[in-house]
């Protein structure tokens, strides 16, 4: 460890779970959600099984996410069979989307939404969706905890005048226009940069930000854009084995950047390990803090 120097590096940093917990706002979130929906005029009861549904869907969504083992599908509500039965239904509602861009916002809470909404029976319109959707984002945002490791380190990275730069996916934030979900890559990064711009609040400065919108994690087209974002704010080549990224998923964020772009180091936070230990181009931290004395 004492042979590795990130002194004059430039760090790229995962943000959920890595940098800032955003667990504990998920029911503050529903709440929100459902108490715009009944500002917008959804009776009480209607707009609680809307909500109740929304929050079965990411659930299934989550478990589809993380199950490896197809024996785990046996304690999820529904299975596998209901889960395939969403991801159909979310695929058939941006049809018009995989068609224009080849992919799918497979995550956009404005879809989670509506199929919640029509399984009620509630017709919702794209105002409706929008308010409702930001409502979600927002109380996210209020209640998201920045971990004390990462505030420490961002003060000490700042110290050295290290260039910071945050790595985050896509909120997926569709429009709802006659009857059908559109995509606009613009309008769905600037609503997530204005929402990462309020950790400056809580002492994580950066120099910019890099939005899965169009390509999200983990393609090489995200992280290509990553440093052609960060080759523009500094002004000058940067070459990918100046590079650092620090992340808490090998997959999503460690592996294109190391095996397929050659940045010069990877960073995984794993909270099950004790210390700090080197394995090639990867270092494996229980702490964020372990990075100052890398510096």
């Amino acid at each position: 460890m004492k042979s590795v120097n990130l002194k004059n590096k430039i760090f790229l940093f995962d943000v959920n779970h890595t940098l800032i917990n955003t667990a504990t706002g998920h029911l503050y979130a529903m709440k929100s959600m459902e108490q715009e929906l009944i500002d917008n005029g959804i009776e009480k009861h209607k707009a609680n099984s809307i909500i109740k549904h929304v929050h079965y869907i990411t659930s299934l969504m989550i478990a589809g996410f993380l199950i490896t083992n197809e024996k785990d599908w046996d304690g999820v509500p529904g299975g596998k069979k209901a889960y395939k039965e969403i991801l159909s239904k979310i695929s058939l509602h941006q049809k018009l989307i995989n068609d224009k861009w080849g992919f799918i916002k497979k995550w956009s809470r404005e879809v989670f939404l509506k199929i919640a909404a029509d399984s009620v029976g509630v017709e919702i319109d794209n105002r409706i969706i929008k308010s409702v959707v930001d409502a979600h984002w927002h109380a996210i945002t209020k209640k998201a905890k920045t971990f004390i490791s990462a505030k420490i380190l961002f003060k000490e990275l700042k110290k050295h005048n290290i260039p910071i730069y945050l790595l985050t996916s896509s909120d997926g934030r569709l429009l709802f226009e006659n009857g059908v979900f559109s995509y606009d890559p613009i309008y769905s990064e600037e609503f997530k940069k204005r929402r990462m711009e309020e950790l400056r609040k809580e002492g994580l400065y950066f120099n910019d930000i890099i939005v899965g919108d169009p390509h999200d994690k983990p393609s090489r087209d995200y992280f290509k854009k990553g440093i052609s974002t960060i080759n523009k704010v500094l002004g000058r080549y940067v070459g990918s084995e100046d590079l650092v990224v620090v992340g808490n998923s090998f997959e999503d964020d460690l592996v294109v950047p190391i095996s397929e772009l050659g940045f010069g180091m990877g960073i995984l936070v794993d909270e099950t390990i004790k210390g700090a230990h080197i394995e090639g181009k990867i270092i494996r931290i229980d702490d964020l803090r372990e990075i100052i004395s890398l510096l």
